[in-house]
């Protein structure tokens, strides 16, 4: 349907290649349907949810050389909202310094824990970030907020049309469907493809 003309229209295509997440092929009218294994699948298929909070810093101050030695890629795990943080992964020179802006995945969180943060307003989500983060650096949160440049937070349940972050299988989900989901239907006219067709769930590479 064209938003902008409010029509509707037909177009059709000798060969198909459906890249749709199953949460949202399951809302297509589908003529003739695929097999009967296929459509479970599409309709039970585990998608999960995930948030992430980006934060755009004037000074990578988690590589200052402090008490520790400074993070220089790699990730950090928390048991505060957060979850999990991840560090760019370009190495610093053992003397070189860190007075470069960079951009630091301040929380990434998948399944229930997603929700801590990720259905906070939006100010609200930001200024929690911001006091864990001085939490587990153990620094002024005045220092944060003067060293913030930008922010941006998604969280995949609110995507239209996507309802959730990656397809996770359950318990022999796998063996039940891995197989059936590569196989093309319609007389080997539509084929499938995306992160929840691989054995890679969740990552671009799979996709």
């Amino acid at each position: 349907k064209d938003k902008e003309l409010k029509e509707s229209k037909l177009e059709e295509f000798d060969y198909v290649i459906c890249t749709v997440p199953f949460t949202s092929l399951k809302r297509i009218d589908i003529n003739p349907i695929f097999n009967a294994k296929k459509m479970q699948a599409i309709n039970e298929m585990n998608y999960e949810n995930s948030s992430k909070i980006y934060m755009y810093f004037k000074e990578k101050f988690w590589e200052r050389e402090k008490e520790v030695k400074r993070i220089r890629g790699g990730r950090s795990f928390t048991d505060l909202p957060l979850v999990s943080l991840h560090y760019p992964s370009n190495i610093l020179e053992e003397n070189e310094k860190s007075d470069k802006s960079g951009v630091l995945l301040a929380s990434y969180s998948v399944g229930s824990k997603s929700m801590i943060l990720g259905n906070e307003d939006y100010e609200l989500q930001i200024n929690d970030a911001i006091r864990y983060l001085e939490k587990i650096y153990n620094m002024d949160s005045k220092y944060i907020i003067r060293n913030l440049i930008d922010y941006k937070s998604l969280i995949w349940s609110d995507v239209q049309y996507i309802w959730g972050a990656a397809a996770f299988s359950k318990p022999r989900y796998k063996t039940m469907f891995s197989h059936e989901l590569t196989t093309p239907e319609m007389d080997n006219k539509l084929f499938f493809a995306g992160e929840h067709i691989s054995q890679k769930h969740g990552t671009q590479q799979g996709a």
